[in-house]
């Protein structure tokens, strides 16, 4: 009897069948990493600001990102050009731009960080960032200020740290904390290692 669907085509359906299972399978879900994480706080808090009334989307915007990181500089810029770009502005330039009238947004990293915690042998993870917004109209009066902070945590496996940490990216990084063992168990090893030493050594002179 033969198959009410082509072999090729049959094959194609176990394939997607086999994908969406595996994808939808605890623990095998690539998690999202630092850099992604870091680049949905800045959007969620781009989202959050109101565009001022007196705002009009003409005239050209001057952005100004203000981070001593150059990597977390370009990650603010990505996200604000493509907010401001949703806004209706096209005329985007950055840096000081002294020969272009516009309104100005600055935008100041106060706080990013990331943190690990030991969490039944997992780690949970939490990404965290604050930003400070000013937004001056052409003639440099202040439309609007904002000091924006949020944190986004979830729980991870220790084999996956250095698949959501990024070496180009620093700020990425965060200090993993060490396994119970290794934290208490390699000291009070090698504290009782040099004591036996010491009391053969002094065991061995009274002799």
């Amino acid at each position: 009897m033969s198959s009410p669907f082509p072999l090729n085509r049959t094959k194609r359906l176990a394939a997607v069948i086999f994908i969406c299972c595996c994808s939808s399978a605890p623990g095998l879900a690539r998690p999202e990493d630092n850099l992604d994480r870091f680049a949905r706080l800045i959007s969620g808090f781009l989202d959050r600001v109101q565009r001022p009334s007196a705002a009009d989307t003409l005239t050209p915007v001057i952005l100004d990102c203000r981070s001593g990181e150059r990597e977390l500089n370009w990650l603010i810029e990505k996200e604000s050009i493509a907010w401001l770009n949703n806004l209706g502005y096209d005329q985007v330039y950055q840096g000081e731009a002294r020969d272009v009238t516009g309104h100005f947004i600055e935008i100041r990293p106060l706080r990013h960080a990331v943190f690990y915690r030991e969490l039944g042998g997992e780690l949970e993870r939490s990404v965290s960032a604050e930003i400070y917004l000013k937004w001056l109209s052409p003639q440099r009066e202040i439309l609007y200020t904002q000091t924006l902070a949020d944190t986004l945590s979830d729980t991870i496996g220790r084999d996956r740290v250095e698949r959501i940490e990024n070496e180009n990216y620093p700020f990425t990084k965060g200090e993993i904390p060490r396994r119970f063992f290794n934290r208490y168990g390699e000291p009070l090893v090698v504290s009782l290692i040099t004591g036996s030493m010491i009391y053969l050594f002094y065991s061995f002179r009274s002799k």
